[in-house]
Order: C-alpha cells, then structure tokens, then sequence
C-alpha cells in the first residue's frame, strides 16, 4: 500500500510478556500468567499458554498481577492467535483494582468488564484482535483474564493454545506525515 495513502498510529505493548518463549529460562517458572491443573506453558523451543477444558466447563487463566503502568481512556488493541482442537467459548475481560482496595481483594473479586468474545472451533491457528478503551477514573490497575468455555460438554475435553498476545496501548492519536515518536508498535488504515 502507498504510505501517503494512510494515516498510522504508535503504540507500545503493556503485557510484555505475550509470547512465552522465555518461560522456564535459568530455571524460573513464568511469574505473568495464572497457571494450574487445567493450564501450563507448554510447548518445546516455541513455547504457548496451553488450556485443557472439557465436559461444559469453564476454565481461567491471564494474567496474575495487575499492572499500573496504562494510561487512563487510552485506546487499545488486545491481539494474538488462537488454536483449539474444538468448538469453545472464549472471553477476554478486563479486571479492575479500585484506588484504594487491598490486592487480595481486588484479584478476588474486583470489577470485570468483558472486552471481546471469540468462538473459535477450526482446525489451526487463527488471528484476533480487539478494540476497547482503558479504564477512565477511579482504577489504580488493570490486568487481562481469559475465560475458556466448552461449548459442546466434550467429555475428553478441548484443547486451547493461545500466542503471541499483546496489549498494545495506542499513544498518538490517528496521524499523517512522518513519524516521530518512540514506540514498540505502529498502525495503518487508509485515510477515511
């Protein structure tokens, strides 16, 4: 495409840790990510968040802390691939720790807003992205959950592997001309 043709924006990745490959590294387990009975990083020298549900349940997973470090309205982009070995559910929420709330109980119940749905059964990998806006007030952090739902009640269960997620904050508005700012990721569409 033409760049002069497109207008692009610049943003930077707050998960930072999307991609699992250095899991394990010097003998150091992933501290990012909820893990269990029914998830685990797997994988050998590419390495994935893997998610065993089956029989009609619902399976958690994300990310076990919250992160300060967003910036209030900000527009996102939460992205990655997908690949289940049968028809589930999965949604993507944002998990908020008000200002002032003790850690505990904002990971045990702090307000959940759900920030896109995939329905995904296909055989391979698939790509997704989802577009939503970052709390405005009263929120110290934020982090990620995954929520994994098998649909069809498989009694050997499904199978779900997630990759190369990332949570791009978008830090410019829709721009033109040159770029001129730092950044971890950039953006294009056609000039409306």
């Amino acid at each position: 495409f033409a760049l002069a043709d497109h207008q692009y924006r610049l943003g930077a990745d707050i998960l930072r840790r999307g991609d699992f490959e250095a899991y394990g590294q010097y003998r150091i387990p992933g501290r990012g990510w909820i893990t269990g009975e029914h998830v685990r990083i797997g994988g050998g020298t590419s390495k994935y968040l893997e998610v065993q549900v089956a029989d009609g349940t619902s399976v958690r997973t994300g990310m076990s802390a919250f992160q300060r470090v967003f910036t209030r309205s900000n527009p996102t982009t939460l992205s990655g691939r997908v690949k289940a070995e049968g028809p589930v559910l999965i949604r993507f929420q944002l998990q908020r720790r008000r200002v002032g709330t003790p850690l505990a109980e904002a990971l045990a119940s702090g307000p959940l807003r759900i920030v896109g749905e995939l329905r995904v059964g296909e055989a391979g990998w698939h790509r997704f992205s989802l577009e939503f806006d970052q709390p405005r007030v009263g929120t110290e952090s934020v982090r990620l959950l995954i929520d994994i739902e098998d649909r069809l009640g498989h009694p050997d269960g499904v199978l779900v592997r997630f990759d190369d997620l990332s949570w791009v904050e978008w830090q410019t508005p829709w721009l033109d001309g040159e770029a001129s700012h730092h950044a971890t990721h950039v953006q294009f569409r056609p000039i409306p």
